[in-house]
């Protein structure tokens, strides 16, 4: 079970999403930091210096995600995006480049809802 938890990665992102107004430019760029978490199979065990393990998750990598496209009037975009993954346990670090699709449909007079595909 402790190894399975080890496994599990979550990905809390904060991104930062900028675009013009589509008369003045129909480009957009992306920026992403990411942190990914593994589950802490030390939780609740007491180590040889008598401190306890009170985390239930620990910080296990750092993930940095920058692109650039182009969008048709805020509804549909296509853009290209590279990463930078540090992944700790694994001692391992990544950069893909890919393609990014995005829609974004109106759900209401100022609200979109925010959908993308990644490959």
């Amino acid at each position: 079970m402790k190894k399975i938890l080890a496994l599990v990665l979550f990905f809390v992102a904060f991104s930062m999403y900028a675009q013009q107004e589509p008369e003045e430019r129909q480009h957009y760029s992306q920026f992403d930091i990411a942190t990914s978490l593994k589950g802490n199979s030390t939780y609740g065990e007491i180590d040889s210096n008598g401190v306890r393990s009170d985390y239930w998750f620990l910080p296990d990598g750092l993930s940095v995600k920058y692109g650039i496209g182009i969008h048709h009037e805020k509804w549909v975009a296509l853009g290209i995006h590279t990463e930078i993954d540090w992944l700790g346990t694994d001692k391992l670090v990544i950069v893909p480049v890919f393609a990014n699709l995005r829609v974004c449909p109106k759900i209401g007079k100022e609200s979109r809802v925010y959908l993308e595909e990644e490959a």
